[in-house]
């Protein structure tokens, strides 16, 4: 068992599919936050930035 809630369950994997999308693509974080699942950039970049210590913008930064 995980010990993990399905809430948060889905918010990781779409964290870490939105990850993968960061690293490799050049889509905008907009369009990767609607393609991964997230009503909203707003909750993308709050949910992202809880989860990984960065903000969607500087992980890409980063991982450059």
């Amino acid at each position: 068992l995980t010990k993990m809630t399905f809430h948060a369950y889905v918010a990781q994997a779409r964290v870490e599919q939105a990850r993968t999308l960061l690293r490799n693509s050049r889509e905008r974080i907009g369009q990767i936050a609607s393609a991964v699942g997230f009503q909203s950039a707003s909750d993308f970049n709050r949910v992202f930035k809880a989860r990984v210590g960065t903000t969607p913008k500087e992980f890409r930064r980063q991982a450059v």
